[in-house]
């Protein structure tokens, strides 16, 4: 505590000293400037060229004739007799002159101006006459200001001018009268007149105003430069301050001197002159102890800063109200005032510099800079005495201090930020790799965990109910935390601006569809309904396509949790080169501030490393490297719509696979006429769907050499036109994204006719992240490959799918042999009971029946029969002696009518015999009565209808809807069989029609494959 003390009386006493030695230095350099200087005595001044030369110029200094209250001409002076009149100094305050405390009052000063060689134009230069006049040369009126006249007549005006003339030899008399009713503390001529040659007062009068307008246009520059500086670092409150420092001796540079002010508004009245003089010395005063306030709170005393800006407040007040009453101490109080801001802040300054504070030394010689101008200022005004121009030079000597305080600043804050950004640097590398390392170190016991959920949730009936939900919970968590682990993954690369985009083509309707569909699922859980308006028409966008997938993902997914029941909208709509997607949902919505905070986070916020909004940070990032934006609209209770758009395409449709990558200029590279059928002749027939030209190409050949039959199609409505007209098709790649019916619905459309192993699945995607390729075999894909791809592993996944058809194939084959040689039992042993019977009571059909059944044998044990096809005429004698057998056993209940309107084709061996076995056993036999049972086989165009109907006991239409449901897996074997060989030989199915009690008819639809 001592030692603060003494340092702040140090600095007390120091500031004395400085204040010292700076008035005398002022002093010292006012009386050399004041000793050489030409004088008037008793109202005569001589001038000499010699005084004149090297473009000197005079001060009409000294004694002049004055006469006081009168206003005279050279005519009045000489007619008057006994005029009273004395010589004073003329530079001399009017009240000094009188000894009255009053500048109110009118006057004429008269000097004689002796030259004794006149040569060329003479100049005057009048800095200030207070506050009217008119001047006279040789009875001749040469200049005016106002109106010097009594206070009814009085209009004031005072600026600084000069005047050229011409002076004749001898003496040349000057007469100035002089008038003042509205500065009460000053009057009369108060700053010197110079005279000189004309070039030297031209001179004279362009250098005070280059220096006034340097020093006004320097401090205005600074003043807003701070300013400025201030709206963008709004914490430190000393710069808008100092701005206002700046400004305000700006303005009084501008109000005195040479007055700039009359240049830009020559119509402003003097009143409101002296209210903005005024005005700029309160301001800084007021200002000044506010930057000391605010700049060294350590140093600055509260108490006394306050009762000095309340001091100065007061006096400013009182000046623009009553300016024409501002008296001699008012005056002088400004100066203290003012000096004393200067001392206060000098002491401040030193007190900076002893603490060591680098930026003490630069406040210090600004402070002694202004100091020292005031104080000749300050004798200028009260002795109406000479002051040198150089003068006006410190304000901006000061102003290079400021200027320099303000590099160290810079260069200081720059070394500080430029070692915290290397701090930072480091320290955000550790976090990226802390981040790095915990995703892939969460990823691990994550699948574990997931994985052993699965395989729990597939025993559910091991779970009791509670358990259960437990378990689907625990899915649903540890998904989700997946999720999250890939977006944080996302984040640091973003962070690390390793995240680069691939813009191509992007077909909006196809590619949101998809992602909706993924969705879907999960939103059906919550009651949850995903509606997509996006139209099919839409104008492809310029995107990353992964990426682009990844934001309406992520929009998808915000929207599906924060709506517990209703609908999610999701549309697009053209706005000029931008495509606007809009993703609105009915849920609880979002209060203004959490709306706020959102916005914030979108548009302010996004350095943070709060994963809080993660998702919604990734999606802003990721549209801002893809040109895009995004906007939020939010009410609470009534949902929210997020609107994002990216620049749209001009292309109306998506170029080939390598154009998208390289240039759109190659687009047509290459072309491929679809649909596209090969010349090869394989076993197998693989369908190659693809909106690329060179990418058909490409697979072509490669499935070509395997060697396989390829038929090629550029679409999913082109692809489903194939597969109804050509049934042999054995695996179907096809890529995700595509125009018209993208990859994932193709794959649907195809799931509702072939199981996974009656038509495996390849699908294409470009996309890397593994939840797409989960949800894509969720989809029913039998497998995934990323574009671009390697030629041999394409090759070696072809391969697969086509061995795993084959083996499916074989397994069918040995199926049919199976159900081909398969005799029930208790069918052998009612025939075989049939023939004993009938061998007693009719020895002829017991002959006939034990041929049938020797031939239906013989049919049966045929191992020919294994053949892909047969001769329809071949199956029809199975028929025949089935039917045959079974009309022994029932006699009269079983009534069969041919209709065989043709029989030269091909089938599947044992296709049509189960199904009438099936009709008698199952349908007629049940019924006491018997029934009939109608076979008929047509052609239609290439395709042949085999139709089966009894008058059987029929089906309900419960036991109709289990014959193919994948839920039922025991019964119906037969003709589950024969509903899986008619999809793989026709891509055709059976047609069952049963009402109960009335009979069943079923349709066998087939191709002629002759």
């Amino acid at each position: 505590m001592k030692g603060i003390l003494m340092k702040k009386l140090l600095a007390f006493v120091l500031t004395i000293i400085l204040f010292a030695i700076v008035g005398s230095i002022a002093l010292h350099d006012f009386e050399k400037e004041t000793a050489y200087l030409t004088k008037a005595v008793n109202g005569r001044i001589v001038v000499n060229d010699f005084d004149l030369q090297d473009n000197n110029v005079i001060e009409l200094k000294g004694g002049w004739e004055f006469f006081r209250d009168k206003l005279l001409s050279s005519k009045d002076i000489a007619e008057i007799d006994n005029i009273k009149s004395e010589y004073v100094p003329v530079s001399q305050n009017w009240k000094d002159i009188s000894g009255t405390n009053t500048g109110y009052g009118i006057g004429t000063y008269r000097l004689i101006i002796h030259v004794e060689n006149p040569s060329g134009i003479y100049g005057l230069k009048i800095n200030s006459i207070q506050m009217a006049h008119k001047m006279y040369l040789n009875g001749q009126l040469i200049a005016q200001l106002g109106n010097p006249g009594e206070k009814k007549d009085f209009i004031s005006k005072n600026i600084s001018y000069v005047h050229y003339l011409q002076l004749k030899k001898g003496d040349n008399e000057l007469i100035i009268q002089v008038a003042n009713f509205i500065h009460l503390p000053t009057g009369g001529i108060n700053k010197p007149i110079f005279l000189g040659k004309q070039g030297a007062i031209s001179d004279l009068r362009d250098r005070d105003l280059i220096i006034d307008c340097m020093t006004i246009t320097s401090f205005f520059i600074m003043g807003f430069f701070f300013g400025g500086l201030f709206f963008q670092r709004r914490k430190e409150f000393y710069l808008v301050h100092f701005a206002f420092v700046c400004l305000f001796i700006g303005l009084y540079q501008f109000v005195h001197g040479e007055k700039v002010i009359y240049f830009l508004f020559p119509t402003i009245s003097y009143p409101s002159v002296l209210r903005l003089q005024y005005l700029s010395l309160c301001g800084i005063t007021i200002t000044v102890y506010s930057y000391l306030l605010t700049a060294h709170k350590q140093y600055a005393s509260k108490k006394w800063v306050y009762l000095f800006i309340g001091l100065s407040g007061y006096m400013l007040l009182y000046d623009l109200l009553f300016v024409e009453k501002v008296s001699g101490v008012f005056v002088f109080m400004h100066t203290v005032l003012g000096a004393i801001s200067l001392f206060y802040a000098c002491y401040i300054f030193i007190q900076s510099t002893l603490s060591k504070e680098t930026e003490g030394y630069y406040l210090l010689f600004a402070a002694i800079s202004i100091a020292a101008y005031t104080m000749l200022e300050n004798i200028n005004a009260y002795t109406n005495t000479y002051i040198a121009n150089w003068v006006n030079l410190l304000p901006l000597v000061a102003l290079m201090m400021f200027s320099l305080l303000l590099s160290l600043r810079f260069m200081l804050a720059f070394r500080k930020i430029e070692h915290l950004s290397t701090e930072l640097i480091k320290t955000d590398q550790v976090k990226n790799e802390f981040l790095e390392r915990t995703t892939h170190e969460f990823l691990t016991p994550l699948t574990g965990i997931r994985q052993i959920t699965e395989s729990m949730l597939k025993s559910k009936e091991l779970l009791e109910e509670n358990n259960l939900q437990k378990m689907e919970l625990i899915r649903s968590l540890s998904f989700r935390l997946t999720m999250l682990v890939h977006e944080i993954s996302d984040f640091v690369n973003l962070k690390q601006g390793l995240l680069k985009m691939e813009k191509v083509i992007v077909d909006v309707h196809a590619t949101i569809t998809i992602e909706i569909s993924i969705f879907q699922i999960i939103a059906q859980q919550k009651k949850v309904k995903i509606v997509n308006q996006v139209p099919a028409n839409t104008p492809f966008i310029i995107a990353d396509e992964n990426r682009f997938r990844q934001i309406v993902g992520n929009l998808l997914d915000n929207a599906v949790k924060n709506t517990h029941a209703g609908e999610i909208i999701v549309s697009a709509v053209q706005k000029g080169n931008y495509v606007n997607i809009i993703v609105k949902d009915n849920g609880g919505g979002m209060g203004q501030k959490k709306l706020e905070q959102v916005m914030n986070l979108l548009h302010h916020n996004m350095e943070s490393d709060h994963l809080h909004g993660l998702g919604l940070k990734i999606v802003k990032q990721l549209l801002n490297l893809q040109d895009g934006k995004i906007t939020v609209v939010s009410k609470e209770g009534e949902g929210t719509v997020v609107t994002f758009s990216l620049p749209m395409s001009m292309q109306s449709k998506i170029p080939s696979y390598k154009a998208r990558k390289n240039t759109e200029n190659d687009r047509n590279f290459f072309q491929m006429a679809t649909p596209y059928f090969s010349k090869v002749k394989a076993p197998y027939t693989v369908l190659l769907v693809d909106d690329s030209d060179a990418f058909l190409k490409i697979m072509a050949d490669i499935i070509e050499s395997i060697p396989a039959n390829v038929i090629a199609v550029k679409d999913g409505c082109e692809a489903l036109s194939i597969m109804n007209r050509n049934a042999q098709i054995d695996l179907v790649v096809v890529d995700l994204v595509m125009p018209k019916i993208s990859g994932y619905e193709l794959s649907k459309k195809i799931r509702e006719n072939y199981s996974l192993v009656d038509l495996p699945i390849l699908m294409m995607l470009e996309s890397s992240y593994h939840t797409d390729k989960i949800n894509i075999l969720q989809m029913g894909a039998n497998d995934v490959i990323n574009k671009p791809f390697d030629y041999a592993e394409f090759e070696a996944r072809v391969k697969n799918l086509l061995m795993m058809k084959e083996a499916v194939n074989q397994s069918i084959a040995m199926e049919v042999a199976f159900l081909q040689s398969q005799i029930k039992p208790h069918f052998l042993f009612n025939v075989l009971n049939t023939i004993n019977a009938l061998s007693y009571t009719d020895i002829e059909q017991s002959r006939e029946v034990t041929e049938n059944f020797a031939e239906y044998l013989r049919n049966s044990f045929d191992f020919h029969n294994t053949n892909t096809l047969i001769p329809f005429e071949k199956e029809m004698q199975l028929i025949t002696s089935y039917v045959e057998i079974e009309k022994m056993r029932f006699r009269d209940r079983i009534h069969i009518q041919y209709d065989i309107k043709v029989k030269d084709f091909m089938v599947p061996p044992l296709i049509v015999q189960p199904v009438i076995e099936n009709a008698i056993r199952h349908g007629i036999s049940k019924k006491a009565a018997g029934g009939f049972l109608f076979f008929s086989v047509e052609q239609k165009k290439k395709q042949i209808m085999i139709t089966i109907e009894d008058t059987g006991v029929g089906m309900s239409p419960e036991t109709l809807a289990s014959i193919f449901s994948s839920a039922a897996r025991e019964g119906h074997v037969g003709l589950k069989n024969i509903n899986k060989r008619l999809k793989y030989y026709y891509g055709t199915e059976l047609q069952i029609t049963s009402e109960e009690n009335s009979g069943t008819k079923v349709v066998l639809e087939i191709t002629d494959l002759k």
